[in-house]
Formats: C-alpha cells, structure tokens, sequence
C-alpha cells in the first residue's frame, strides 16, 4: 500500500511540472537536513556541518532548525484547520533544543550536545535490549520476556545472546536513574 502511495507522489510532482519539482527536491532536502541534526550520534562523523554535534556548527545547524519551522508553522494540510500533531511536534522540538543547547552552555560550559542520545525512547531502547536478547527471535511472549527481563535486572545485560539480531544495538550509555547525571 505504501508503495502504491509513494508512486502516485511521485507521479504526481512528475506531471507537476519543473517548478513544483524544484520545490519537493527544495522540501525534502530540508526535512534531510533536519533530520541529520537531529541523529548526531558522534561529535563529527564527516565535513558536512549539518552531521557534527549540534553546537558545533551552530550556525548551519539552527539555519535549518528555523527554516525547518518556518516551513512547518506555513503548511497547510488538507481538512485540517489547526496544526496536526506532527508539526507541533517539529516546531517544539526545534525552539527546545536551541534552548536546552543555550542553558547547556551557560550552566554547565557545554560545547556540543549528541541529538540521538537526547531523541531517544528510553523505554523503545530498553525493549530493544530485550528483544535482541532474542536473537533472530525478537518478538518475546510474556514468559520469554519475563526471562529476558530477570536477565536484564540480574545485569546479565553485557549483549545479545547471539551475534545475529533483528535489532541494531545501540552503544548509548545507559541513564542513571539515581539523580547523579548531573551535580549542581
């Protein structure tokens, strides 16, 4: 079904004509772009500065942030009179990491923040360590999960059990739950 509706957009902006095609290309770059921003997983992956940590090309980086929103508060959907979710969504992500990064910077000297780690379901991460404990198997039943979950409480956590997983692992460190992030 996706695919069917992915081809009658781009069949669509094909029949469009060459303005309208410059336009999606303009609009999708954009949305590219934002999401990079808001991916970085390492302080600087290559030259490009939309793919460094956020703060250290800071003027690039908010360039797209706010074009991101301008775009955004002017969409229009249709039958819709009021924003839907999803730019609410974009619009507040956008201003509260400009000023988590600002009172970042002034409190604590930070330089940089990595987006992926601040954009992230703690609880989608967790159940991502669960099923990988799965292996190729990574839809638990209950009791399976239940397993998997003592495992994990008993810190038998260092992995998947196997080396072939459906999930991606991910390296982030886990956030203490004690308060001790950060000391005033």
């Amino acid at each position: 079904m996706t695919s069917a509706i992915l081809m009658d957009i781009i069949k669509f902006v094909e029949d469009s004509g060459p303005q309208r095609q410059k336009s999606v290309q303009i609009f999708f770059k954009l949305v590219n772009d934002w999401f990079d921003v808001f991916n970085i997983s390492i302080p600087v992956s290559d030259s490009r500065a939309r793919n460094r940590a956020y703060g250290l090309a800071l003027e690039e980086q908010n360039r797209i942030l706010n074009k991101m929103s301008e775009v955004i508060t002017q969409l229009k959907v249709i039958n819709s009179r009021s924003k839907l979710p999803f730019q609410k969504g974009i619009l507040l992500s956008n201003s509260a990491l400009q000023m988590l990064m600002e009172d970042l910077n002034r409190r604590f000297g930070a330089q940089y923040l990595l987006t992926r780690r601040i954009n992230q379901d703690v609880i989608e991460n967790f159940f991502g360590v669960i099923r990988a404990k799965g292996g190729l198997h990574d839809h638990p039943s209950p009791l399976e999960f239940k397993y998997r979950l003592r495992s994990f409480i008993l810190g038998k956590n260092q992995g998947a059990y196997s080396d072939y997983s459906n999930v991606e692992l991910d390296d982030t460190p886990d956030i203490p739950l004690s308060g001790t992030l950060i000391k005033s």
